[in-house]
């Protein structure tokens, strides 16, 4: 997750945020440590964005038993919340008008 000169705290947050999400959607459920490494932030750093996601309910934790972390921890997988899918569509012709 890039830092991008002269952004504010909350548009930084913002493209965290779209970051993980993408991320999510790319590669499936993923435990916070993983999404670590492939997002280039600290895992406090994902801790938080994941909260903050989790609370809006945009991610959830994926269903199904916790997996064993590299370093020993178990954790949940998460994943993009199916609920929270929104799509939009745009039709746009152009008369030459």
């Amino acid at each position: 997750m890039s830092q991008t000169a002269g952004g504010s705290l909350r548009s930084l947050r913002r493209t965290n945020q779209e970051q993980l999400l993408a991320l999510l959607l790319d590669q499936g459920p993923l435990r916070r440590a993983a999404s670590t490494r492939p997002a280039g932030a600290s895992r406090t750093t994902v801790s938080a964005i994941v909260n903050e996601l989790l609370a809006c309910g945009l991610v959830a934790k994926a269903k199904g038993k916790p997996i064993a972390d590299l370093d020993g921890r178990a954790g949940d997988q998460l994943s993009v919340n199916p609920r929270a899918a929104v799509v939009a569509g745009m039709n746009h012709t152009f008369d030459g008008v």
